[in-house]
């Protein structure tokens, strides 16, 4: 079964589906179940509901993926018993269930099983979820633990800020600060990892520095570790990159 688990993913590795563009992925699940003989239903949030029979347990993933790096041209590598990603997210969050799901299709038992869409993004799909389940139980695949249950979630929030800024005139040297290519990560998974965020590098190496910021951005996606960040700054003294900071 673990095998055929591993050619399924590989598969589900090679079709797009970044949050917001899983269409893709959406067409095959759908595919995939029709010709397995379940029922299909799809909302208006992309949701896929997948049943046959008179199940007692639906089995939940999500479809879409953090897309980082080169994905969604996913390049998928083995290396000491564990597989990886070349210059990308491997999308193993949540496709790995998505495989395992597919795995139980091919077996016809009587099943639900949920796609909810755009998890990465806000639980988009499972907050306007329009499905009635007929199960009486629901088991969400998506735990980084393998063999273990967690019962609860850690959650999430959205901060929207503003502020208003005095214009200034510009000092004597005027540069443009760019970090780019760290290695970046999920901003839940991969947050204890120690990885470097390219917004705090930035900012640590002006902060004791007198300049003015006239542009600062950063970052790429809501749920990722920040791969890259660019200021434009004037400077009452000369600038000296460092290995991060250009």
């Amino acid at each position: 079964m673990q095998d055929k688990i591993l050619e399924y993913f590989t598969t589900i590795t090679k079709i797009p589906h970044c949050s917001q563009n899983a269409n893709k992925l959406l067409e095959f699940i759908k595919e995939f179940a029709t010709t397995r003989g379940y029922n299909i239903e799809i909302d208006r949030a992309k949701n896929i509901l997948v049943k046959k029979g008179q199940p007692k347990l639906a089995l939940q993933a999500h479809y879409d993926m953090v897309c980082i790096g080169t994905a969604p041209q996913i390049e998928p590598y083995i290396k000491d018993g564990w597989m990886y990603a070349k210059n990308s997210s491997l999308g193993a969050d949540n496709g790995i269930a998505i495989a395992m799901m597919m795995v139980l299709m091919d077996r016809g038992d009587d099943l639900e099983f949920l796609f909810t869409s755009d998890e990465e993004i806000g639980l988009i799909g499972a907050s306007q979820l329009e499905f009635k389940l007929d199960s009486i139980y629901m088991l969400n695949i998506d735990f980084e633990d393998e063999a273990e249950v967690c019962i609860g979630c850690a959650g999430g929030a959205d901060l929207l800020a503003s502020k208003e800024f005095k214009s200034a005139k510009p000092l004597d040297y005027t540069y443009k600060l760019s970090i780019s290519g760290l290695a970046g990560g999920h901003s839940g998974v991969d947050i204890d990892r120690d990885i470097p965020n390219a917004i705090k590098v930035l900012a640590d190496y002006l902060s004791d520095k007198e300049v003015v910021i006239s542009y600062f951005e950063g970052g790429e996606r809501r749920n990722s570790i920040p791969t890259h960040a660019e200021a434009i700054v004037s400077s009452k003294e000369v600038l000296i990159d460092n290995e991060l900071v250009k």
